[in-house]
């Protein structure tokens, strides 16, 4: 009762080649998308650097100190962090 075994059809296989063209994303977006995500969250350092500057010394100034002077606390603060972050990022030797 050996039941004799056709040989396979080769010509039903599927061989695998490779992604189809054109469902890659093209490499412009990815470096699009790299510097969007960077400068989204060098404004979430910056607002965070800044708030942490003005509220460090709004208690010791906060009698005498004039509206642009927070301001510009602020945003000195702002840039610090990021300087500090970019130096974190890109100082280091790839």
């Amino acid at each position: 009762m050996a039941v004799k075994k056709e040989p396979p059809d080769w010509d039903q296989f599927e061989v695998y080649k490779g992604e189809k063209p054109g469902t890659q994303r093209p490499a412009w977006l990815d470096r699009l998308l790299h510097w969007v995500l960077l400068g989204l969250f060098l404004v979430v350092v910056f607002a965070v650097g800044g708030a942490l500057s003005f509220l460090v010394g709004s208690r010791r100034l906060a009698m005498v100190e004039t509206a642009s002077g927070a301001w510009g606390r602020f945003i000195v603060g702002g840039v610090i962090a990021d300087g500090i972050v970019l130096g974190w990022i890109y100082g280091k030797s790839r």
